[in-house]
């Protein structure tokens, strides 16, 4: 059965072409850790979550405030330090309803759309497994982690960088451009999206995702000309449904390719 897509124009909260230092992170002035439900109540919807997933993990990440401002020349984005137990607890579109007095957990997803180097774009089919969106098209992804020090200096492309590296095996970047956030309405978190272009061809791509170290995240990579892509609605390309994520993405860069194709061609190497 087709997923019905949940995106719409109005999910778009920035849109532009940012290089990664351009992109400004700062954490709230009240702490970084997140004022998100008590400890009590995350911990048993935790316990809760795991027994319907073993293998989930409880990970730090970096959650959003809000977006200070943005212009052509920056992105502002304040920030605050949460959790994967925070995020789950929190992320159920009647959370608001029920606990108004709670904020979300607001973890920053990462949405990378990668270009080979012959200009092929990269789109992901998930894994029948997994708890997200489970064997929809996607392209690159995850969430952001928060950084080992107090620096967020550029903590968003290095969030990119490192599930480029393990969900599809590759390092050469040869230029990368923030082009938007928009707030998945399902999942409730917002998420940032990224072009980057990859020093490695369309045809050496199959076999570095082989050996990918999240490969099981995966079941099918998919290649398309970025033409393609910008020219022909999702419903004729994926006729069995997106996730919100691919849709979203897409609608960016239909939005913006006419800059991010020579923002791209003029950046230097990441």
């Amino acid at each position: 059965m087709a997923k019905r897509i949940l995106f719409t124009e109005t999910d778009i909260r920035a849109a532009g072409t940012w290089s990664c230092d351009q992109v400004k992170c700062c954490y709230q002035l009240e702490g970084r850790e997140s004022k998100v439900a008590d400890a009590a109540y995350v911990s048993e919807f935790w316990k809760s979550y795991q027994a319907r997933y073993p293998s989930a993990f409880n990970g730090a990440m970096l959650g959003l405030v809000e977006i200070k401002g943005y212009d052509t020349n920056e992105l502002q984005l304040l920030v605050k330090r949460t959790s994967y137990a925070e995020y789950v607890a929190t992320r159920d579109p009647s959370f608001q309803v029920t606990h108004p007095q709670v904020e979300r957990a607001n973890p920053l997803g990462i949405t990378v759309a990668a270009l080979s180097s012959d200009d092929m774009i990269v789109i992901t089919r998930r894994s029948v497994n997994a708890e997200q969106n489970p064997g929809m098209p996607y392209f690159i992804g995850g969430y952001a982690e928060p950084p080992t020090s107090d620096g967020l200096n550029d903590v968003i492309c290095v969030n990119a960088l490192r599930e480029l590296a393990e969900e599809l095996g590759v390092s050469g970047i040869a230029a990368m451009l923030v082009i938007g956030m928009a707030v998945d309405p399902f999942y409730c978190h917002p998420e940032v999206f990224i072009v980057a272009k990859l020093h490695t061809k369309s045809s050496d791509i199959h076999e570095s995702w082989k050996r990918a170290q999240s490969r099981e995240e995966t079941s099918e990579l998919i290649l398309l000309s970025i033409s393609e892509l910008l020219s022909v609605p999702s419903e004729i390309l994926f006729p069995d449904g997106v996730t919100w994520s691919f849709e979203a993405g897409a609608s960016l860069l239909r939005q913006c390719w006419v800059r991010v194709e020579p923002a791209l061609k003029r950046s230097g190497k990441v």
